[in-house]
C-alpha cells in the first residue's frame, strides 16, 4: 500500500519521489481506494478531509457494516441530566450533613 510505503520512507528520510507519491496517495483516496491506514496518512498529508476519508475507507474495509444488531438507541437527555443531579447531589452531600451537625452541637451545648 502507497501509505505504508511512505509512511517508512518518510521514517527513513528518504525524501526521493516524495511529492509525486503524495499527489498519488491524495488521488487514491479520492477515488475511494483502499490506500493507506489512516494512522499513516496523518504524518504524510496535512488535509483532516483526507485523513478522514482515508480513515473511513479504512474502517469499511476491515469492518463492514453489520445491521444483525438493529439501530443503536441514544440516551434520552433527560435520563442524563438525572444522572447529572444525581451525581451532584452525591458529590456535595458530606458539607450539608457535616453543617447541621455543628449546628445541633452547638445548639446542645448553648451556643447561639
Amino acid at each position: 500500500m502507497l501509505g505504508t510505503l511512505l509512511y517508512t520512507k518518510m521514517k527513513l528520510c528518504d525524501w526521493s519521489d516524495f511529492e509525486e507519491n503524495v499527489a498519488e496517495l491524495i488521488k487514491r483516496i479520492e477515488r475511494n481506494e483502499k490506500a493507506s491506514i489512516g494512522f499513516y496518512v496523518i504524518p504524510v498529508i496535512t488535509s483532516p478531509a483526507i485523513h478522514r476519508k482515508a480513515a473511513e475507507i479504512w474502517i469499511n474495509d476491515k469492518h463492514p457494516f453489520n445491521g444483525s444488531l438493529g439501530n443503536i438507541l441514544k440516551i434520552q437527555h433527560q435520563t442524563r441530566y438525572e444522572l447529572l443531579i444525581f451525581r451532584l447531589i452525591f458529590a456535595f452531600m458530606p458539607y450539608p450533613f457535616y453543617w447541621l451537625n455543628c449546628l445541633n452541637y452547638m445548639i446542645k451545648i448553648g451556643l447561639k
